[in-house]
């Protein structure tokens, strides 16, 4: 997965949240899972059915949606190669939960706006976060400041975080 304006390694350790979900009902949300940086901005998570995720009922018709730590959840309906915002059921297949399986969601980014604490929803009350720490120095920012509000992991909130919100709200789908 790619994470909107974050190129390198700035966000390793970050923490996303996978829901599985078919049209049958089954819905089911992992607790927060570290991401790890593989290489030009591309970032992996590994899941391991039965202990960290429940056994999932077999099948092709799932929807996953990822949910970034400070981002608004993006549903997936294809295991690779998707490009373009899923409106339908998923088309992602789990035939056994026992075997390694990779997903490639590279070809869309998740974008920052759901930010801490998490309401589900992109909005004024979260860019109103980012624009109150803009006036404080990269060294004046708590740990919490920057887990909340710097979306493009720098270690700063600057008018980039501003501007990255601003896309978000301005072009965002809550896929939640």
């Amino acid at each position: 997965m790619k994470l909107a304006g974050v190129d390198g390694d700035a966000a390793d350790g970050a923490r996303i949240k996978i829901r599985f979900q078919k049209p049958s009902g089954f819905d089911y949300e992992t607790n927060p899972i570290q991401i790890t940086h593989v290489g030009n901005g591309v970032y992996e998570a590994t899941i391991v059915f039965g202990s960290a995720v429940p056994w999932l009922p077999l099948g092709n018709d799932y929807a996953m949606y990822i949910k970034g730590e400070k981002h608004i959840s993006r549903k997936f309906c294809q295991a690779t190669g998707q490009t373009t915002r899923c409106t339908g059921n998923g088309k992602i297949s789990i035939f056994s939960t026992s075997e390694t399986r990779t997903f490639d969601f590279t070809g869309l980014v998740l974008e920052p706006g759901d930010l801490l604490s998490q309401d589900g929803v992109a909005n004024a009350s979260d860019f109103a976060k980012i624009t109150s720490l803009l006036s404080k120095s990269c060294s004046a920012l708590t740990d919490n400041d920057k887990l909340t509000a710097d979306l493009d992991y720098s270690g700063c909130v600057n008018i980039r975080d501003a501007l990255m919100m601003r896309r978000t709200l301005e072009t965002k789908y809550d896929e939640d």
